[in-house]
């Protein structure tokens, strides 16, 4: 929660402007821990600046664009992926009623598809109905889906060559054939001296 100090200083435009500056640069900042704080803190902030009245229609399609990008800088993070997805469904979901423009910055996402944008806007809208309750997942796995291409790689993958190994055929070994050694009848019945008399006549 927000305290005292918190409230004050978001009511003062000028320590505002800082603030919320200073968090959304940290969502990129290559520190995890750090970017994991910034999304806390963001997602804090954000329902008292709608009250406030202090976002025009730029700040909120910069505020999701920033997000957004942070998803370039440090989405491939597991822990802070999933931070900043929680993130950006929330400001989605609290900027899309008052900001329809914030529909318009998915557009800008590489090889994000129309129809994929126009189902999850419709979710979403519908999800803002108090009767509509569940369906996180489903807007998980949409927002996803649209924003893959801007997850980044981590540096040591980033020239990677994925490996194939095709069926190779099965190379067969000759077998090797033991040598069998007689039996003592069949050494008897071959006429072969086995060796019996000399080993009795000493």
């Amino acid at each position: 929660t927000i305290g005292i100090l918190g409230e004050l200083a978001l009511a003062d435009g000028t320590l505002s402007t800082c603030m919320v500056g200073t968090c959304l640069s940290a969502l990129s900042w290559p520190d995890s821990p750090a970017s994991s704080k910034a999304c806390n803190l963001v997602e804090l902030i954000l329902p008292r600046l709608i009250e406030q009245g202090s976002l025009s229609p730029e700040d909120a399609n910069s505020l999701m664009m920033t997000v957004l990008k942070a998803f370039q800088d440090m989405g491939h993070h597991e822990a802070n992926n999933i931070a900043l997805t929680h993130l950006a469904l929330a400001c989605y979901e609290s900027l899309r009623p008052r900001f329809a423009g914030v529909r318009d910055v998915f557009s800008q996402v590489p090889n994000c598809q129309p129809e994929d944008l126009q189902k999850f806007d419709a979710r979403i809208i519908a999800g803002l109905n108090p009767a509509m309750k569940g369906g996180d997942k489903a807007k998980k796995d949409m927002f996803k889906k649209m924003i893959a291409s801007l997850v980044g790689k981590e540096t040591a993958k980033l020239h990677q060559k994925e490996i194939v190994i095709k069926n190779l055929p099965n190379h067969l070994l000759p077998q090797k054939v033991k040598a069998k050694t007689p039996s003592l009848d069949e050494q008897t019945r071959n006429g072969e001296d086995t060796g019996l008399a000399s080993l009795f006549g000493q």
